[in-house]
């Protein structure tokens, strides 16, 4: 599945937590607190999961899931920092 998660966090510390937790992940930095990639449903569970945990009461998390073809209709002005979304080979 493909998503985009975003926040909005006020704390430096927590902030940077999350970045790290989101690049663990496998995501990719698409812009300062924008992150998108490839997941598989079970791991996005447990990200999801572990991100509640972070925010504190004015900050917020956002999640999106996007279908393949929803994904490869995004449209970017200026720096493309958009995950490449390479096709699996099955080797037989």
């Amino acid at each position: 599945m493909y998503v985009v998660i975003c926040y909005d966090i006020e704390d430096d510390r927590q902030r940077n937590r999350i970045s790290r937790v989101l690049l663990d992940a496998g995501l990719q930095r698409v812009q300062k607190s924008v992150f998108e990639g490839e997941i598989i449903p079970q791991k996005f569970s447990s990200l999801r999961k572990k991100m509640s945990k972070l925010p504190g009461n004015s900050d917020s998390v956002r999640f999106y899931t996007l279908c393949p073809e929803c994904a490869g209709k995004t449209i970017v002005h200026g720096m493309d920092l958009t995950p490449s979304r390479e096709k699996a080979v099955r080797i037989v």
